[in-house]
């Protein structure tokens, strides 16, 4: 993945889905987090986010959460840009007919954390070294929010509901510490 003239290009992606803009002082060094629909999907560097906490979820302290971006077949936005200092969480809403939602969580500003139930998202390609890519065929992604630190809606998106396809790119790169 490299930055040229501050847009965002990942060449092992789609080059629709990740053309977020971003600072001059923004180096990206590995491809975003990458949600998806037509089967609910979240993607992610295992190197970055090696770590793994007691509740399950995946945490870098070395990267920052940085942006959200949508692009969805009614259009594109950036949702929201995350603020130095601020903290935020990110909620993608994953239904599924006949049973409780089963979400994928993204929470950070100097750090970030995924969360979401590996046991519902099964992991698809175990030996890539590089790449987590959970999916589950029988989820559909039918909302996203995002809230700041005291759980005030900051956005609700509404390029994200049920019907729509999409994808979520959550940039996050290295913080200078």
């Amino acid at each position: 993945m490299t930055k040229r003239n501050n847009q965002l290009s990942v060449e092992s992606l789609d080059e629709n889905i990740a053309t977020d803009i971003l600072p001059d002082d923004i180096e990206v060094t590995h491809t975003p987090i990458i949600i998806g629909d037509g089967s609910a999907s979240i993607d992610f560097d295992k190197q970055e986010y090696a770590q793994m906490s007691v509740n399950g979820s995946r945490t870098a302290d070395d990267l920052r959460l940085r942006s959200v971006f949508v692009d969805s077949s009614l259009g594109a936005h950036v949702c929201h840009q995350v603020s130095s200092g601020e903290t935020c969480e990110i909620t993608v809403i994953c239904s599924r007919v006949g049973s409780e939602d089963k979400n994928f969580v993204i929470r950070g500003g100097d750090f970030v954390e995924i969360e979401f139930d590996s046991t519902e998202y099964r992991e698809t390609h175990p030996n890539d070294v590089a790449r987590a890519h959970h999916r589950n065929p029988n989820r559909q992604i039918t909302a996203m929010t995002i809230r700041d630190s005291l759980g005030n809606l900051i956005h609700d998106c509404d390029l994200v509901f049920n019907g729509t396809e999409r994808t979520i790119t959550i940039n996050d790169p290295h913080v200078e510490r």
